[in-house]
């Protein structure tokens, strides 16, 4: 039986720094406990997860934690993600804070690879 992702309700994590991983690309960038998936992507000036509105109305950023605790921010919009999905691990990034490191796929259309290439071709 596969086990799914724990999607937390609770609040009051302390400030920790969690690993995230994008699965369809392999690509990693940190994050905050205290921050949303989204928003520690974006705060990086990375991109992958697909950025939409950034409260929740749009679900274009909709993913799937494949592994790792997430704790929510806010409503999960239920015209985007059914309890169901939600149960399965299918959350808006941009309504969900890391618990811990998360793997993750993202379900709509990847944006450009989340790693920067520095002047001479090194990528950070």
């Amino acid at each position: 039986m596969k086990r799914l992702p724990a999607i937390d309700s609770g609040a009051g994590a302390t400030n920790c720094r969690h690993a995230i991983r994008l699965l369809q690309t392999g690509e990693a960038y940190v994050c905050s406990s205290a921050e949303t998936l989204l928003q520690g992507m974006a705060r990086l000036g990375k991109k992958g997860i697909p950025v939409g509105c950034l409260n929740g109305g749009c679900g274009v950023c909709k993913v799937v934690i494949r592994c790792g605790t997430v704790r929510k921010a806010g409503a999960m919009s239920r015209a985007h993600i059914s309890e169901e999905e939600e149960g399965q691990g299918i959350v808006l990034a941009c309504r969900v804070m890391p618990v811990s490191a998360i793997d993750l796929d993202v379900i709509g259309k990847m944006k450009k690879a989340v790693t920067r290439t520095l002047w001479g071709g090194n990528a950070v």
